[in-house]
């Protein structure tokens, strides 16, 4: 499983939620790692939602960057 996720931020700048892309075989095995996050199992975390993305999702695009930095 690979993972990027990072905190999402409200209208104040505070950290109100997070949000994160796991590559996963299946929903079970996704659900299974998110419950077993520390921040879940010490109450934290109030809600985990999967949603399931399409084959076609560029995973690579996260860590490839889709254009060439200015020189």
């Amino acid at each position: 499983m690979s993972l990027i996720g990072s905190a999402t931020l409200g209208a104040d700048g505070k950290a109100n939620g997070n949000f994160g892309v796991l590559e996963a075989k299946d929903e079970a095995s996704a659900r299974a790692f998110a419950e077993g996050d520390p921040y879940a199992h010490a109450g934290i975390v109030s809600q985990i939602e999967i949603t399931p993305l399409p084959d076609t999702f560029q995973a690579h695009r996260i860590s490839e960057p889709m254009t060439k930095p200015e020189a």
